[in-house]
């Protein structure tokens, strides 16, 4: 049967319909919900992708002659969707609990969520029994990479080198799947993200900065009037965090730049009408069609995206608004609590389980998907109070679950009975 679709189109479609897709339905995007409709991982790997192909699409059109071909929308809508597969449970204190557990017992690269989803395209995905991963063409493995690098060295206390600090908290793949980071990086000119990886993450810059501020605004997390009337007082708070060196002798111009965000938002509390809800639809609409403006510097190794300073001075103003009034907010400290007692508990579980799957060639607590690599038959080196491969099956077996999961197995393994738990337990 001829199949018309492209090697690209392939791509798209392998990973539409993995099970590590559809997980992220049950992933928390910035908080967990708790009657609100947030944004999930899913949605928001949704609109990304949406968003991403339509640049794509635009700035493909746009590309002078000799550099047609370099932007395919596919692979750049593929990167969006392969983007946040590997998240682990409860956000960033997922991630960040983690990186602490893998490191503590020995594993020098831990845990990065950018890393983790290119370890499930390249390895741990399924697409046929003959190999591992989902077999993605180069172009959508190398536009899949926001950050080109492998983890680097830990910067010694009290440097100050923001280079060597980003290396080391933010990198595309582990050491272990090194040899699929060389495939896609293997016909790059330079160190840079590719002009397709750019554009997925630029992307992904305006469905966060967009969708997460109109979510918690009409959750009434972020007091619009409140912040527009006290805007002086935030950014001179916060504009080491979002000011672009191109305004650090211009306050005054970007404080009104930032001001004019605000132009289109209501001020008063989310009431949820059809006139309410159609104000922010054009809030959204207009500014992500503004965000969507861009141009390509065509004469560098890399071609480079170019995104005007006032826009990237907006967005990471959006940013920090999130960062400050939702991820920072005191009353998330309990449940940020409850979720790293979760993950020490399971991350623990799965390490003690693969050891002893490793010594006795078996353990009914290690996961059907995962228990092909769990009898590693190996010990660690001497003095080394765990092998490598063990602590990143253990990482792989938490990191895929999905909140609902994590929870209800931490019960089990704990001998929490659900029933005894009431809704003023935090009380």
């Amino acid at each position: 049967m001829n199949d018309p679709r492209t090697p690209e189109q392939h791509d798209r479609d392998r990973v539409l319909h993995t099970d590590e897709f559809r997980r992220l339905a049950g992933i928390t995007q910035v908080i967990t919900p708790t009657g609100h409709s947030f944004h999930n991982r899913l949605t928001h790997s949704l609109e990304v992708a949406q968003i991403a192909r339509r640049l794509s699409e635009n700035l493909a059109a746009q590309a002078p002659e000799k550099h047609r071909g370099a932007i395919n929308p596919d692979v750049v809508e593929t990167a969006a969707l392969i983007h946040d597969l590997g998240h682990p449970p409860f956000g960033h204190v997922g991630e960040e609990m983690l990186d602490a557990l893998g490191q503590a017992a020995g594993l020098e690269d831990g845990f990065e969520g950018n890393a983790q989803s290119f370890r499930i395209a390249t390895r741990i995905a399924v697409h046929k029994a003959s190999y591992l991963g989902l077999g993605l063409t180069r172009a959508t493995l190398n536009a899949s990479l926001k950050y080109p690098n492998l983890r680097g060295p830990k910067p010694p206390q009290g440097r100050d080198d923001k280079r060597a600090k980003k290396l080391y908290k933010k990198f595309g793949a582990y050491t272990d799947d090194a040899e699929a980071f060389a495939f896609a990086r293997e016909l790059s000119a330079d160190d840079s993200p590719s002009i397709e990886a750019q554009i997925m993450d630029y992307a992904d810059d305006i469905a966060y900065s967009m969708h997460d501020l109109v979510d918690f605004y009409r959750a009434g997390i972020i007091p619009i009037a409140d912040l527009v009337d006290n805007l002086n007082q935030f950014f001179d708070a916060h504009k080491e965090h979002f000011l672009p060196s191109e305004y650090e002798h211009k306050e005054d111009e970007a404080l009104e730049i930032v001001r004019r965000i605000f132009d289109m938002m209501p001020r008063s509390m989310f009431r949820g009408d059809h006139e309410a809800k159609a104000r922010l639809r054009d809030f959204m609409s207009a500014h992500i069609t503004a965000y969507s403006q861009l141009s390509i510097d065509w004469n560098q190794p890399t071609p480079q995206l170019i995104i005007s300073a006032e826009h990237r001075l907006e967005l990471a103003f959006l940013k920090r608004i999130i960062w400050e009034y939702v991820i920072l907010r005191q009353q998330l400290a309990s449940q940020q609590a409850g979720h790293r007692r979760i993950i020490t508990v399971l991350f623990d579980t799965y390490l003690d389980a693969v050891e002893q799957a490793a010594k006795k060639g078996s353990h009914s607590l290690i996961p059907p998907g995962f228990a092909h690599e769990a009898c590693l038959g190996e010990s660690p080196a001497e003095g080394v109070p765990h092998h490598p491969a063990h602590v990143r099956l253990a990482i792989d077996i938490v990191s895929s679950l999905s909140d609902a999961q994590a929870q209800a197995i931490y019960l089990r393994v704990t001998g929490i009975n659900p029933g005894q738990i009431t809704d003023n337990i935090f009380y």
